[in-house]
């Protein structure tokens, strides 16, 4: 949803999603769950019911007093239950903000991820995932993926 620390956010993000998608595949995952390319076909093929993606409004889910069972705001929560109901799923996993910090030998990326409950509203749970890496912002992108794959499947 969001980055912090690195110029074309857009791209970055793009990347990140593209990357997570191959790696969460390759580890066998497959078909079993919806990606964001198929999150972003949903959004384009019924635009007046599923808001843009990239675009769920998830600010007031960056504070740190979210935590397991915190209801999920309005207007996020209504956005991803009708994005959730398009790909017929109850549970999402939804990134947050990412922020890269290339200050620091070694570099860092760390996530804010959330496994939610579209149809409950609510968080089921919340936590900060980091990698680290030697390199751009495109090599940050790959190691966060890798470090958030790892997460549901085993390389």
């Amino acid at each position: 949803q969001e980055l912090a620390g690195a110029g074309d956010t857009r791209e970055w993000l793009a990347r990140f999603d593209s990357l997570l998608t191959v790696r969460l595949v390759d580890g066998g995952i497959g078909a079993a769950w919806a990606y964001p390319r198929d999150a972003a076909r949903y959004a384009r093929s019924n635009p007046t019911f599923v808001s843009d993606p990239r675009a769920m409004g998830v600010q007031p889910l960056k504070s740190e007093k979210v935590n397991r069972g915190f209801s999920l705001p309005e207007p996020f929560s209504s956005r991803l239950r009708a994005l959730l109901a398009v790909g017929n799923a109850r549970d999402a996993i939804v990134p947050i903000i990412a922020r890269i910090d290339s200050t620091k030998t070694p570099r860092s990326v760390k996530l804010q991820l959330m496994f939610v409950d579209g149809r409950a509203s609510k968080v089921m749970w919340t936590g900060n995932i980091e990698a680290h890496y030697d390199g751009g912002p495109a090599v940050a992108a790959d190691s966060l993926a890798a470090a958030v794959a790892r997460l549901f499947v085993q390389h």
